[in-house]
């Protein structure tokens, strides 16, 4: 009788082992795979702060640790069918979700053109002869034209008029105001002795502001440039920055101006080493990251509301903006006036009025404040709660800013 138990319970060992060896081993692949040896072994930074990687992690820890258990626990009586199903799921799941973005954008950008355009160096461009008459949330109806090489207002070169070049970010591209509302359409309406040319791109730091100025300057010749600038601009300028910001990275790389130098960078860390490749090559943990970035933004304050003028990534940052803006200035080569479409106050570890006086930039005061004014008074000025952007009211207070400071100071001039 005896020697029949520990025979059936030699069996029962034998059987079960694979199960407790396998729970063995995921518990113990906890104690590696983590953020912590993980970062270590694959950064240079030595820690994973990227959040898409830390939650992916975290979720295989997770895993690991309840399979591991539940083998040594229930041993052949786990349902490690149905967990090797469940993880075959997973894998598939991801792969096609991987696929199906790819396939979607390009699809997409076969059956309606898109309003931008990946461009090799600048990073993006606005398309040219866009065409749209939609609803948008916030707006209003908006009927938007982009003409030849992505302009939204392109006058005629040849004209006797004195010239200006508009050039800008997102408020400048103004996807979500008519034809007709924007600050520089209304500028040009109301200055029938300018010729009025206009071009931007939403998500523009300063270098792509040049880079664009040095594609057109010389088929506009221009007698003025108008240079929208947004607070943003300075976390758009830094690699840095922009990395470690959560409202203001937009998961695309961008060419960045370190030490005289342009530089192609992806806006996150490199020093995440392998887990920095991985994201930036993959659409679904993208688009996984800027959904988390965006959650992330709501829930905690980004870095913006923190950042003091001595922080190193700013110091660097608001050097490399004067350079940049003093470059627009001898590339131009006819002065160059600016303004900003928020207050001072608005990212107060930076002044726009100040990086413009050391570049050697007119700036025109009070535009940003003048409609920030009017927003916080009540008056539907942006396309808030939905989105920040000025509406066709906010372009109308600027417009009339800008025309009057302009003939005030008697510019545009030969």
């Amino acid at each position: 009788m005896g020697e029949s138990n520990r025979a059936s319970g030699s069996r029962h060992t034998g059987v079960e082992w694979p199960f407790v060896a396998m729970g063995s081993l995921l518990i113990v692949s906890v104690l590696f795979a983590n953020e912590w040896v993980l970062g270590a072994l694959l950064t240079r930074a030595g820690r994973v702060t990227h959040p898409t990687s830390r939650i992916l992690i975290g979720l295989f820890d997770v895993a690991a640790l309840g399979v591991g258990l539940l083998l040594i626990v229930r041993r052949r009586n786990a349902p490690w069918r149905e967990l090797l199903l469940t993880g075959a799921a997973v894998v598939f799941a991801s792969g096609l979700a991987e696929g199906g973005l790819r396939l979607w954008f390009t699809a997409s950008a076969w059956l309606a053109p898109p309003d931008r355009t990946i461009a090799a160096t600048i990073g993006w461009r606005t398309a040219e002869n866009v065409s749209m008459d939609r609803e948008v949330p916030g707006f209003g109806r908006v009927v938007y034209h982009t003409v030849q090489g992505g302009f939204r207002l392109f006058g005629d070169p040849g004209t006797s008029k004195m010239k200006v070049l508009a050039l800008g970010d997102s408020f400048t591209e103004a996807v979500m105001v008519s034809d007709g509302e924007t600050y520089y359409h209304r500028l040009a309406a109301a200055r029938l002795d300018l010729e009025v040319f206009a071009i931007g791109a939403g998500g523009y730091g300063t270098l792509q502001e040049y880079m664009l100025l040095d594609h057109v300057v010389d088929t506009v010749r221009p007698d003025l440039v108008l240079l929208q600038l947004h607070p943003n601009d300075l976390i758009n300028n830094s690699h840095g920055l922009e990395s470690r910001s959560t409202t203001n990275n937009n998961q695309m790389t961008r060419p960045y101006w370190e030490e005289g130098t342009v530089v192609q960078r992806f806006p996150e860390n490199r020093e995440w080493g392998a887990l920095y490749r991985l994201v930036r090559h993959s659409y679904f943990l993208r688009l996984l990251n800027a959904n988390l970035l965006f959650f992330r933004s709501r829930s905690a304050d980004s870095i913006e509301r923190t950042l003091q003028a001595t922080d190193p990534d700013v110091a660097r940052a608001t050097d490399a903006t004067v350079e940049l803006l003093t470059m627009i200035r001898r590339r131009a080569k006819v002065p160059v006036v600016a303004f900003s479409v928020r207050s001072e106050q608005y990212f107060s570890f930076w002044s726009r009025a100040d990086v413009c006086a050391r570049a050697g930039v007119r700036f025109i005061p009070g535009v940003g404040e003048a409609v920030d004014a009017a927003a916080e008074a009540g008056e539907h000025v942006t396309g808030a709660p939905v989105d920040g952007h000025w509406n066709g009211r906010g372009h109308e207070m600027a417009a009339r800013l800008i025309e009057a400071w302009l003939k005030r100071e008697g510019l545009p001039s030969r």
